[in-house]
């Protein structure tokens, strides 16, 4: 049992860095001509120089993922916008396939997704809050599952995964509004 966990670790930590290297292969050549990205990276800018999103400067959408791309702005200088992107779709792509692995989805129809996954999204691959909000999804959906199969129970209380989730739909609430309320009501 042991030994397959570690083997389990080892295929994933493989496939997660392989995933990175694709995603890096694919982002760190694409010209700059998303609108969306170019925004992003101007209001996470504006933060991370000591400006307030709606006093300062104009924003439409809500300041989070601004908030959190400015912090590692801050940091690591301006370069860190792509690879910050390259990890966010890559922790998608893990999280797609750890669902399907706790679903008991088949091997084959797992990496089939998951290429099917990597070929749609390669040309939309950004650092935007649609984005981010899917890995706040995915990653609710998981422990979801993973409460359903810990407790065999449809609906399990449990106050410190209920805290969780429910920061993580606060989270999608401040992301983007109107989506993160319709998941905060769903869950």
């Amino acid at each position: 049992m042991e030994k397959t966990k570690k083997n389990n670790t080892i295929k994933i930590i493989v496939l997660a860095i392989s995933l990175i290297f694709y995603n890096l292969s694919i982002v760190l050549i694409r010209e700059l001509k998303d609108l969306d990205e170019i925004w992003n990276f101007n209001f996470a800018n504006n933060i991370a120089n000591g400006l307030i999103p709606y006093k300062d400067f104009n924003m439409v959408t809500m300041p989070f993922l601004p908030m959190i791309i400015s912090v590692f702005l801050k940091i690591f200088g301006q370069e860190v916008m792509r690879v910050l992107c390259v990890l966010m779709i890559t922790y998608i792509e893990i999280m797609l396939l750890c669902i399907l692995e706790k679903l008991k989805v088949k091997d084959y129809i797992k990496y089939l997704s998951l290429i099917f996954i990597c070929y749609i999204i390669k040309a939309y691959i950004t650092i935007d809050y649609n984005y981010f909000i899917l890995a706040i999804v995915l990653t609710i959906i998981n422990i979801e599952i993973s409460q359903y199969i810990k407790n065999k129970k449809i609906i399990y209380f449990d106050k410190k995964v209920d805290f969780i989730i429910g920061l993580l739909a606060g989270f999608c609430v401040v992301t983007k509004q109107s989506t993160g309320a319709i998941i905060a009501i769903i869950t």
